[in-house]
């Protein structure tokens, strides 16, 4: 479960690395949108920070249960940054896997980026 002030760890190459969240509805899982601001960032990168962006969940240390029967769990918690306005990531690629639940949530474009669906 994510929570505010909960540390998050980027799944794309758009800057950042390590993100804060300080903004969602209850508790958020796999394929919820956030609001997170940049505790570390890469130099010159489109990412700046101490800036706040919105987010999606890629991957979370909580078991997540499917509705064919099995659970997956993850080893960190992974966050996509967004664009403005758009369901499009600020990044050109995703470096980790993505879950079965970003594809029913309309987030086809990270499933495309991502190597693989989990």
């Amino acid at each position: 479960m994510i929570f505010p002030e909960s540390i998050l760890y980027a799944a794309d190459n758009g800057g950042g690395q390590k993100m804060k969240c300080i903004g969602g509805i209850g508790d958020l899982r796999a394929g919820d949108e956030l609001i997170v601001t940049v505790h570390r960032a890469k130099w010159k990168r489109k990412v700046k920070k101490g800036k706040a962006y919105r987010g999606v969940l890629i991957q979370t240390r909580r078991w997540t249960r499917r509705p064919f029967g099995n659970q997956v769990k993850f080893c960190s918690n992974r966050v996509v940054l967004l664009k403005r306005g758009e369901n499009l990531p600020i990044g050109s690629r995703v470096t980790k896997f993505s879950c079965y639940e970003l594809r029913k949530k309309g987030f086809l474009k990270i499933v495309t980026l991502s190597p693989g669906q989990i």
